[in-house]
Formats: C-alpha cells, structure tokens, sequence
C-alpha cells in the first residue's frame, strides 16, 4: 500500500512468509515512487527495479497530487465536513485545514484499491500490508468467516499495518471513506474524540478512526486477531521515518521502528482472538507507547 520500499531487507522473508506459504498473488497499490514523510519527498526516486515490482502480477497507481485534498475528493464528497478535527488522520492535505502526517494516505489508497479489485479476477482473501514488514514466522492461514489483523499495536483503534479481509466483507472493510456522511456521524465523532482524554495529544489518528467507523457501521464484530509475525523495519540510511529506530544484534543492517513489534512476533503465539473481545486503549506498552491490549 502507498509506497514501495525497504525491499533489499524484507524481500526474502515477504516472500518465504507470504507470497510463498500464501500461494498468493502479489499487486502494488500505490502512488509515485518518492520516498515521503508527512508528505514531503525524504528519499531519492526508488528504482522500480526491485523484486516486489518484478513480482508483482497488478500494479495499480495514482500519481502524487500536489494537495492530497483533490484525491480526498475523489474519494468522499463529505469528508471536508470532517478537516477541523486535529489529528494526523487527514495528513497530508493543506486545505481546507493542514492536517500534518500520512495517515490520511492509507484512507486514500484503501479506497482506491478498492476501486481496482473491481477491473481484476475476484479473490476469496485479500491481505492488505505493507512492504517494510520483516517476517520472522509464516503467515497463518485464516478463515473467510472474519476480518483479521495483528493482535500487537492499537494506538486508539486497530491496526491500519496490516489486514487479512474476505471478499464479502471488502466494500465495509476499503470502503469507509465513502460511507462517511456528517448528519449520520459528526456528534458521534466528536462523542468518541472527548471519550478518550488520553489521546488529545493526537486527537484522531487512522487506527481509531478505523475503529471509529467499524463501530460506526457494525463491523467491529467480525474482526479477528492473530498473533504478531512480523515487524517494521527501515534501511538505517534512510531519514524521515517515524518510530523508535532501534538496531538489534539478531537483525544486522536495520533499524527496528517499533519494538513492540518486535516482542509480540518473537512471542511462541498461535492463539486467535474472535469476537467477544474487548481492547484497553489506554495500556502503556513497556516502550511507552499507548499500544493497547486485547481483553
């Protein structure tokens, strides 16, 4: 999704992990080939001349408009209600309200990508993840019956890093955006915002806006969690990328962006979490980080 990158360090183990254990079809969901960090270009043109390019059997590609706001219009004609809630949720667009980060960006390439499964052969699953995770254990085989992602980071919602959806649940699962209506859940927004005086240091970030809309359109009980088996990682060469940015002696030549990550994919863990289920937001990771844990 958005970007391809880091693939000299994660190739072998994506491969191995995912594709290969999957037996799955790989597509690119992204814009330009830039290397960005809240929005701003922080690396030089990426050669396309990499394995995930050379693998990949759909390439579906929007091109880096220079006010991410005109792709937010393509997407919702409702959304511009929503700009002056604070948070990195809307990043990077400058108006109608700057909103600083990237978190807007993976709203944006999920409702694209769901705009090109509909020119391509149908699936049963669809896996949505990101090319800067390194996989140290094989990704499960999960059922059709729910949507799954990591049981590791909340940040206020769920995980936006990575999700395994069955086709039937696609259009409420990519789709948000589009369902976003300000009569239908502006006060419920603002409601969920002032619940959780925690966060105010971000207001609204994609995790919880996710959840936000989940809740919102009856989804959250159909999610599902299995264990942790990767973690991201970044080239130690590379400015601009957020997180902790540790090394460690066991993974030479890269940088660890967040080593809760890190401790839940080495956990011997092979437990799956479906509905009932709860999520403490608040809960301090031992990093400090509001990681949240599953009740």
């Amino acid at each position: 999704m958005a970007q391809v990158r880091t693939s000299h360090l994660t190739w072998d183990s994506f491969k191995c992990n995912v594709l290969d254990e999957l037996d799955a079809d790989l597509a690119l969901c992204i814009g330009d080939s830039y290397q960005r960090c809240d929005g701003k270009i922080v690396g030089s043109l990426n050669s396309e001349d990499n394995p995930f390019f050379h693998n990949a059997k759909h390439v579906f590609r929007y091109t880096d408009p220079d006010d991410w706001a005109t792709a937010f219009d393509e997407m919702s004609e409702h959304w511009r209600a929503f700009s002056h809630i604070p948070g990195n949720w809307l990043g990077p667009i400058k108006t109608p309200v700057p909103h600083v980060g990237s978190g807007g960006l993976n709203t944006f390439f999920r409702w694209f990508l769901f705009q090109n499964l509909k020119t391509i052969e149908s699936y049963d699953q669809i896996i949505i993840t990101r090319s800067d995770y390194f996989w140290v254990k094989p990704h499960p085989k999960l059922d059709l019956e729910h949507i799954w992602v990591p049981n590791g980071e909340f940040h206020g919602g769920i995980c936006d890093r990575h999700m395994v959806i069955p086709s039937k649940f696609l259009d409420q699962a990519l789709n948000i955006s589009s369902k976003l209506h300000p009569i239908r859940h502006l006060d419920q927004l603002h409601t969920f915002i002032s619940s959780r005086p925690w966060a105010t240091n971000w207001m609204l970030n994609n995790e919880s806006f996710i959840f936000f809309m989940y809740a919102m359109l009856g989804v959250l009980p159909h999610i599902g969690f299995f264990p942790q088996k990767m973690f991201t990682v970044t080239d130690p060469t590379l400015s601009g990328q957020n997180g902790v940015n540790n090394a460690h002696p066991k993974y030479p030549g890269m940088l660890i962006r967040y080593p809760d990550e890190l401790d839940d994919a080495e956990k011997n863990d092979d437990n799956l979490v479906t509905w009932p289920w709860s999520i403490n937001h608040s809960h301090l990771s031992r990093h400090g980080m509001f990681q949240g844990t599953l009740r």
